[in-house]
């Protein structure tokens, strides 16, 4: 039965009649039926936060059978969607522009969740902002239409507090003797200043930091991995790009492995153009070396040419200081033979049926 008041007078001819020749049997209410709003820590840029509404001792007083809720949402915060949960019935008489929430259990529903708030934080909210969502009214009845009664003074807050700075996480090749990693923010809320200490491993070597994204590059020591980033007016950046780590890879042997780049959090802090310490979560990237076959590149300097059929010929008549590897399996059919140096040599020329299956 989809229409909830149509619901409610159904219930009450039904109980008239029961009421007929009998006494009545009546539920009464045990407990306040306290309804409670999620508090989350967002971003200044989070969209489709999930708020979940509660409710205790539904049970107690005999089961939801029909109820609804109006909420109060402020402005910097827009609802998107109001979506009831599994058992309180469908979101058919949900009202997103009324905020209010309708429940139609069949039969009744004894459990905690009843409402999930999706919504958005508008533009302009900035670090430190706090939205509160409360509830305006509510009805709550029982199957024989006894109302509950509610506690509705829970407030839910939405804090604008969070913003992650990430350490990208790249793969590079075995061959490659530098690489590039970002370090980027994510949800930024407007920020001034960055200063900025990171953790390297012993297989890796900083040399520099480059492509500073719309603030300027301060203050910075290569050898104690450390940056200073600020805006040249007191305007706040609210890009994504920081900075780029720019390393050398020292150990190449920790084939797959990723090798962890960290911040030092005890150092590191990012603030606003009020000189406000932003509340930053830090997340932890790195580099990992792979091996990419060449098939051909038997020398292993990264091009296939007449080179490499001079270091194939000295690998098959086994000359000392040149190791066979597996770019020299030219034909990939497992064995490294005369028929790779054919192969090898049908490619380069050119000659149709030899390509390099890597």
């Amino acid at each position: 039965m989809k229409n909830p008041w149509l619901k409610t007078i159904v219930s009450l001819v039904t109980a008239a009649a029961l009421c007929v020749g009998m006494a009545c049997l009546t539920v009464s209410a045990q407990d306040t039926v306290f309804i409670s709003i999620e508090d989350k820590n967002v971003d200044a840029t989070a969209k489709n936060i999930e708020i979940n509404v509660s409710a205790t001792n539904l049970a107690a007083n005999g089961g939801l059978f029909s109820g609804s809720i109006n909420f109060v949402v402020p402005d910097g915060l827009v609802l998107i969607e109001i979506r009831n949960a599994s058992g309180v019935g469908d979101d058919s008489w949900n009202d997103v522009s009324d905020a209010r929430a309708v429940f139609t259990p069949s039969p009744t529903y004894n459990g905690s969740n009843l409402t999930t708030l999706v919504l958005d934080v508008a533009p302009g909210a900035a670090f430190g902002d706090v939205f509160n969502i409360s509830i305006n009214n509510a009805d709550f009845a029982s199957s024989n239409l006894t109302p509950m009664p509610l506690d509705l003074t829970d407030v839910g807050k939405i804090t604008i507090d969070d913003a992650d700075v990430h350490v990208g996480s790249v793969t590079t090749s075995s061959g490659e003797n530098t690489v590039d990693v970002p370090v980027t923010i994510q949800g930024n809320p407007g920020i001034n200043t960055a200063v900025l200490h990171f953790n390297i491993p012993a297989g890796l070597r900083l040399l520099g930091f480059n492509h500073v994204g719309g603030m300027r590059l301060g203050e910075s020591n290569v050898t104690g991995a450390s940056v200073v980033l600020s805006n040249e007016s007191t305007d706040e950046y609210y890009g994504t790009h920081l900075v780029t780590l720019e390393l050398e890879i020292l150990d190449k042997s920790l084939i797959g492995v990723r090798q962890d780049i960290s911040v030092n959090t005890q150092f590191s802090s990012i603030s606003d153009s009020n000189a406000r310490t932003l509340n930053v979560q830090y997340v932890t990237g790195g580099v990992t070396v792979v091996v990419i076959i060449m098939r051909g590149d038997a020398n292993r300097d990264g091009a296939v040419n007449v080179a490499d059929i001079t270091y194939l010929k000295r690998v098959l008549v086994r000359i000392p200081g040149f190791p066979s590897n597996e770019e020299c399996d030219v034909n990939n059919d497992g064995v490294i033979n005369a028929a790779d140096l054919t192969y090898l040599k049908g490619h380069i020329t050119g000659r149709p049926g030899f390509p390099l299956n890597n």
